[in-house]
């Protein structure tokens, strides 16, 4: 989801001794990690002006962009590349008329007068009283301003003379444009913007002038690849995994890398540019403000020299010291921590475990050692543990993840249906809370998103890793069926998707998987699909409203969809959803989702009543595209049985095992170990 926007600022502290301070030596040392600061966002593009053009008066021109939000600027980087110039922001329109003092020291030491500042964005974006004051400097100044962003950023490629390479980022985010900096100066590239994963009409007249460019989708179906099928796409499974991606297609043998922190775009903003000028050329890789490092830069860094220097943009707060002695550790790393093997490598019994979701206990844990050291993919914890208990909870998911590791399988997932309200397992551990229709009538989604986040922070820290949760049904205040007038949000489906994705990030921002459920929606069917059959609406009426909250969860990245057990006419042929190929293939397809599905459980009265048992049923639904299934405990041995049976008669492919498998492990964030 889209979590973490917020811009990291204020005071920083102290460099930890390992890290080469700030100073004149155009490159960081062999082996040695340098860090680039000021003291905000606008002191750090400062600072990397200053290493970039240490010498006063040699930069050709000056790129200046608003450092309040990040469109404008995304196409930026290249630009003032191409110009033999840094790029510099000041607050924009909004947040001062003028031009920040530190910013207007900084152009006069580094460009000298009489050249040109470029201001990228118009009046509305960045003062005209900016352009005054540069004119009263004595420079020349040239506003590159379209109508929109998608316009700015190709007014910039024709004032870098029409580029024949070009980069497609979405500027719905700021994540894959900032990514593809460095590799779109190496390669003499300009930087258009998609929308989303939709073509901007003034991105799709400019490339119709250039039919013979060559062209780069930086972000997948979801981003610009989905606006741009026939461009050449390179991408990762999240923010991190694309800037791993473009590092691995344009530096596979860099001298270099530099680091910036995915939470804001200020610091990556300057830091990519820097990347690939003055000699240096190397790729800037995404992570979080505090370790660990995300698993899908792991092998990108693990495959460079020893040795390889780099650069962290931006001070402690914005990437930790945690998180750069870890980058630092990374380097030619000869084993990743935590690595799973490549999944062609698995046994099938190994795969089908990893395709299992199994029940457990929270008030005995205990039992479930031997699933744990098998290495099934997770657990669904039930009951309803007292106050005071959350110590002994991590105690025993703590042995239960040691049980697993130490057999050297995957460490599972975690998870519990905290909802809040009628269905909340830990309201006497964490404390409870109200039902989602109450959090939708009571809070704002921001405040949905703090609460949730401080709820799963205590969740992670007793070893939950994920939440059953968001319910995105669409119900009625009077829905008579399994409590979704309590624990859907709203009936309205654009409420709904405002509240669950509020939801998820809070989840995402206390470090906890979202789960969002119960697909295609529960909020409509004639009954509960727990206690037996039930059949929602039409496709047809789904779409115009149960079926908003999901499309919009998924175009924001959610990890894990759970798929219900309703039968949908004119979709599931009479089956239940969950074990419909049509079910998996309208959502990878139709709404492009990428990441794991997995079945509701599979000892629902729905699933018995349609003939299958809880084995049988698991088979049906990973042949039919559920990467993980959900069963009792009572049901684990039987269902890996019947698992490996399928693989080995060929009815469910092992092609298709092992790309479900390859999702949740990538979904764990865990890196394959290198070969």
């Amino acid at each position: 989801m889209h979590i973490g926007r917020a811009t990291i600022g204020a005071v920083l502290s102290v460099l930890a001794a390992t890290l080469v301070p700030l100073g004149a030596l155009a490159a960081a040392s062999s082996g040695s990690l340098q860090r680039i600061y000021g003291t905000d966002a606008i002191g750090t593009a400062i600072a990397i002006s200053q290493a970039e053009f240490p010498n006063p008066g040699s930069a050709s021109a000056v790129v200046l962009a608003r450092s309040d939000f990040f469109s404008d600027a995304l196409a930026g980087g290249p630009f003032a590349a191409s110009l033999n110039g840094p790029l510099l922001i000041t607050p924009g329109a909004g947040l001062s008329s003028g031009l920040n003092p530190r910013v207007q020291n900084e152009i006069q030491r580094v460009l000298p007068s009489g050249h040109t500042v470029y201001v990228l964005g118009g009046d509305l974006a960045l003062s005209p009283n900016i352009d005054s004051t540069l004119k009263g400097l004595g420079y020349q100044v040239v506003r590159e301003a379209g109508v929109n962003e998608f316009a700015t950023a190709v007014d910039i490629a024709k004032a870098m003379g029409d580029p024949s390479t070009i980069f497609e980022a979405t500027g719905l985010s700021f994540y894959d444009a900032l990514s593809a900096v460095p590799a779109a100066i190496e390669q003499h590239a300009a930087i258009l913007l998609t929308n989303g994963s939709t073509q901007a009409p003034e991105t799709a007249a400019y490339l119709s002038q250039f039919p013979q460019d060559t062209r780069y989708a930086i972000g997948g179906p979801l981003a610009a690849f989905g606006a741009d099928p026939s461009a050449t796409p390179v991408y990762g499974r999240d923010q991190f995994g694309t800037s791993a991606a473009v590092a691995t297609r344009f530096f596979p043998n860099a001298k270099a890398f530099g680091a910036a922190t995915a939470a804001a775009f200020p610091d990556a903003l300057g830091g990519g540019a820097f990347m690939a000028t003055g000699g240096r050329l190397g790729p800037l890789l995404l992570v979080n403000p505090s370790a660990p490092l995300p698993s899908g830069i792991l092998p990108y860094l693990a495959g460079l020299s020893p040795g390889t220097p780099g650069y962290v943009f931006g001070g402690p707060l914005a990437v930790g010291n945690d998180a750069a002695a870890a980058l630092q550790s990374a380097v030619a790393a000869k084993s990743i921590p935590g690595c799973a093997p490549a999944v062609s490598s698995w046994s099938a019994a190994q795969l089908a475990e990893q395709m299992i979701m199994v029940s457990g206990q929270f008030s005995n844990l205990a039992a479930s050692a031997a699933p744990a050291t098998a290495g099934v993919g997770g657990f669904v914890l039930f009951g309803q543990p007292p106050a005071g208990s959350g110590p002994s909870i991590a105690a025993g998911i703590a042995a239960l993840d040691a049980d697993a590791s130490n057999a050297g399988q995957v460490t599972p997932w975690m998870s519990t249906d905290e909802e809040g309200g009628l269905v909340q397992r830990l309201a006497n551990v964490l404390g409870a809370l109200p039902t989602p229709r109450q959090m939708a009538s009571q809070w704002t989604p921001g405040q949905v998103v703090s609460e949730i986040a401080a709820h799963a922070a205590g969740m992670k820290s007793i070893g939950v890793t994920m939440d059953l949760a968001p319910v995105l049904d669409t119900a009625a205040p009077n829905d008579p069926y399994a409590d979704e007038s309590d624990r859907s949000f709203s009936e309205n489906g654009q409420v709904a998707s405002a509240y669950g994705d509020a939801y998820a990030n809070g989840l995402q921002a206390g470090g906890v998987v979202p789960v969002v459920k119960h697909f295609p929606g529960l909020g409509h069917a004639n009954g509960n699909t727990d206690l037996g059959p039930a059949t929602d609406p039409p496709l047809s009426q789904l779409e115009t409203n149960d079926l908003i909250p999901f499309g919009t969860a998924i175009h924001f990245g959610v990890p894990v969809v759970m798929v219900g057990h309703p039968i949908v006419p004119g979709l599931t042929n009479g089956l239940p959803a969950s074990l419909s190929p049509a079910t998996y293939t309208f959502l990878r397809q139709t709404l492009g989702f990428s990441g794991v599905t997995i079945t509701d459980s599979l000892g629902a009265g729905a699933i018995s009543a349609a003939g299958y048992s809880e084995p049988s049923a698991a088979v049906a639904a990973a042949e039919a595209g559920a990467d993980m299934v959900m069963i009792d405990a009572s049901s684990w041995g039987t269902t890996v049985s019947a698992l490996e049976q399928a693989m080995s008669s060929g009815g469910l492919s092992l092609p298709s095992v092992q790309a479900s498998v390859s999702r949740i492990v990538a979904a764990k964030n865990i890196p394959i170990c290198p070969s």
